[in-house]
């Protein structure tokens, strides 16, 4: 497994949790997030077209006393931990055994693993002799739990090759913002100074030509008078983070500031299966850290000029972007189109976002933890007599080099600054 699926599990983790990136694997939960309930928590992402993932099995309960991944709490010779795909048939059992790296950790047996299929649709069953003692791991009180779920596969998802971005992304001076001098000019000279201003634009030699991303004079004007002018960009095309805060309008004609623009990416799915999206951005460690206008203002309300650098350091090399449900009452568009907000990257160099589209009941396990405190919200999870969920996924990316023309901080020096307010020098 390499780096960069580890990463990207253990942001998954997050999701829920809010724990520490550095967990050891997949959907992994920290104790002290955990749910009161005396009960067992499970943590499954089956991904298509990929081996059968770990499934972390845990106490969801408080514990009174410190205990480490390596303290045994199930009785493995009297336990057992199934995967089932009950379609298509004939059906096919995949055996789940203790990893001997975590205690926490469920594996499957089988040599090869089997794969997760397209559309295919997977039970969970486990019989579990555990330790549910609040003493644990000195003190003992074995009890024997049932686990069951249910999950499914979408028969199909993909994010396509290309995806639509407003022109501020594509040239330096215009992520930055031109001058308002410079605009109004342009805007009163049409047949003089705009067209020179374009073929200056065009020319620069770092940015490529805006014609050749098929930008003619008259959608620059347009950009001018403060429309939505998109280009489109493939992936691994390189991007520029916007900063211009000049006022304008968004797709729909509401104001918006230019920085909150973003990528368009048209979804492919099937809408009877499509239940909801999890989107992880994977982000280059050699690079730098995007210090945004929202973070800024926050600082400056706060302590005008100081910035909290060791605050922004995240371990890993992944982060969760957002998590969505089936539907969005007045996102206009969603789930068909999906739009990405220009300050939800955050990070130069290389950016890959993972798009999950995940089976509905995912959402309401993780809106109950997003809101801990809305009484309105109950308990939910689709792992009976347990808690946590057990869940089917169809999974694609999007990459592309993002470059900031200002206000970065190298990761490496969020780092350095985070070990040492930890009081460490490593």
């Amino acid at each position: 497994m390499n780096s960069d699926n580890r990463s990207i599990r253990r942001a998954l983790g997050i999701i829920v949790a809010s724990a520490a990136l550095g967990c050891l694997g997949p959907w992994n939960i920290e104790t002290e997030n955990m749910s009161p309930r005396f009960s067992l928590h499970v943590s499954c992402l089956l991904v298509a077209d990929r081996p059968l993932d770990t499934l972390w099995i845990e106490r969801s309960q408080p514990f009174t006393k410190p205990y480490s991944a390596m303290d045994p709490f199930i009785d493995t010779a009297a336990s057992k931990v199934l995967v089932i795909r009950t379609f298509p048939s004939p059906a096919e059992t995949t055996v789940y055994r203790l990893s001997a790296e975590n205690q926490r950790a469920w594996i499957p047996a089988s040599d090869p693993v089997p794969r997760v299929e397209v559309g295919a649709r997977y039970r969970l069953f486990g019989n579990l002799r555990w330790n549910a003692s609040e003493g644990f791991p000195q003190e003992k009180a074995y009890r024997i739990d049932t686990l069951e779920s249910e999950t499914y596969v979408q028969s199909g998802y993909s994010i396509p090759d290309s995806v639509q971005a407003p022109i501020e992304f594509l040239h330096p001076s215009l992520a930055l913002g031109l001058p308002p001098a410079m605009v109004r000019r342009a805007l009163d000279e049409p047949e003089g100074y705009l067209g020179t201003l374009f073929d200056s634009l065009d020319a620069t030699p770092e940015a490529g030509s805006l014609r050749k991303r098929g930008i003619t004079r008259e959608d620059f004007q347009a950009y001018l008078r403060g429309e939505l002018v998109t280009s489109t960009v493939k992936r691994g095309d390189t991007l520029q983070y916007i900063w211009d805060d000049s006022k304008v309008s968004d797709k729909d004609g509401e104001p918006i500031t230019r920085y909150f623009r973003g990528l368009s990416i048209i979804q492919e799915f099937d809408p009877e299966q499509y239940g909801g999206l999890i989107i992880i951005q994977g982000f280059d460690t050699t690079r730098a850290y995007i210090n945004n206008p929202i973070d800024q203002e926050a600082e400056f309300q706060q302590t005008p000029g100081k910035i909290d650098t060791p605050s922004y350091y995240q371990r890993g090399n992944s982060r969760v972007q957002e998590v969505l449900p089936k539907t969005i009452p007045g996102r206009n568009g969603y789930p068909k189109a999906l739009d990405q907000s220009n300050l939800l990257f955050g990070y130069t160099g290389r950016n890959v976002l993972y798009f999950y589209a995940v089976d509905s009941l995912y959402y309401e396990y993780y809106r109950r933890y997003k809101s801990p405190g809305d009484k309105t919200l109950l308990p939910y999870s689709n792992v009976e007599n347990g808690d946590g969920y057990f869940i089917g996924a169809v999974l694609d990316s999007l990459s592309f080099v993002l470059t900031s023309q200002r206000d970065t901080i190298p990761v490496s020096d969020l780092r350095r600054a985070w070990l040492k307010s930890k009081g460490s020098s490593k």
